[in-house]
């Protein structure tokens, strides 16, 4: 592979492949997993490549295991990112992860606040997965306060804005809280 993408001149392709591949291994526990994201990453950069930085550097946060020290550094690389490319798609997710983070270390209204961000982010977007994702994170966070009936209606009316896909894992996160939380 490395010979072909440096004889069609695909090192950026390259380096896209080799994040992905870091990323799936991380989540199949590969000790290997974070030099081979990093490897990708470097490839990617060394071709001038800035398109989706925000996106890579925030699954490879998601893949960190919890406590995970290397996550504050690669939460603020993405976060770097997305004032230097002006990418903001992927912005509420990472303000998810960034309130995943202070919850971890029970900064329970620093997380709040950060859920709070990631849903207006993604409501002003238009991107109601993204909201969604963070509507269950806030009402984890609520729940645990004894907030359940805030909790079932702010996270009630953004899964009841959904009419299909219902199969779909965060969808299936989202109707197991409701119905946990109801009864």
């Amino acid at each position: 592979m490395d010979e072909l993408a440096r004889e069609q001149d695909l090192q950026m392709h390259k380096g896209i492949s080799l994040m992905f591949l870091g990323v799936g291994h991380m989540m199949a526990c590969d000790i290997n997993a974070r030099t081979i994201f990093w490897n990708g990453l470097s490839r990617y950069r060394e071709t001038g490549g800035q398109w989706a930085l925000p996106l890579w550097l925030g699954l490879f946060v998601a893949a960190l295991p919890s406590g995970d020290q290397e996550k504050v550094a690669a939460l603020t690389q993405a976060f770097d990112a997305v004032g230097t490319t002006q990418e903001r798609w992927y912005e509420a997710e990472l303000y998810r992860l960034k309130g995943d983070m202070a919850r971890l270390i029970c900064s329970m209204k620093e997380a709040e606040d950060h859920y709070m961000g990631a849903k207006r982010i993604a409501r002003v977007q238009g991107n109601t997965l993204l909201d969604l994702r963070a509507s269950i994170s806030l009402a984890s966070l609520w729940r645990d306060q004894g907030r359940n009936e805030q909790a079932c209606n702010m996270l009630g009316s953004v899964y009841s804005s959904f009419s299909q896909g219902f199969d779909k894992p965060v969808l299936r996160e989202a109707r197991e809280f409701l119905d946990a939380v109801a009864s």
